[in-house]
């Protein structure tokens, strides 16, 4: 007989990130740090400013998670190499994996104010990580448009056929 485990939000939001954050680093990391200033058109990002969203949209997950403000202050000033970046992205999203995980249910639950929405934490961790997988879809033309190779994200790319995925 099988046994099935359900799988309660709080687990799943933990995988779920998890998931998404390895993909979404594969996807940084093959960018040309030497192209950070590069915008595919004037009304864009900079690849640089795009990977500073990444990393802002984990503090906005931090200050959910802790009760604090969500605003425009959410996100620390940050250096500007690629390697700093990362570094930063990866160190404030294992601090929030950390805060998810240790989190009451009332965390979880309490109901914030996220740019005019009133939604629970909860529902602000699923929020931004949406709006990173957009973010990733997005910089995925960037890692084009520089000439480095795009890594696959949930299937095979053209310099990553079906087979060759890690």
């Amino acid at each position: 007989m099988t046994t099935s485990k359900s799988v309660t939000a709080r687990e799943q939001i933990l995988n779920v990130r998890e998931f998404e954050f390895s993909t979404t680093m594969r996807v940084l990391k093959a960018y040309p740090e030497d192209k950070l200033d590069m915008r595919p058109a004037e009304k864009s990002r900079s690849a640089r400013e795009l990977i500073r969203t990444f990393v802002a949209e984990e503090h906005v997950c931090g200050a959910a998670m802790r009760g604090e403000p969500i605003g425009a202050n959410t996100s620390p000033s940050l250096r500007d190499n690629l390697t700093d970046l990362l570094e930063t992205f990866d160190r404030v999203h294992k601090e929030v994996q950390n805060l998810i995980a240790q989190a009451a249910d009332e965390t979880m639950d309490r109901v914030t104010d996220f740019y005019g929405h009133q939604l629970s934490v909860l529902e602000v961790l699923w929020a931004e990580l949406h709006d990173q997988i957009h973010h990733r879809g997005q910089f995925s033309v960037y890692l084009r448009l520089a000439g480095a190779r795009v890594p696959s994200i949930y299937g095979p790319t053209a310099d990553e056929p079906a087979g060759t995925q890690n």
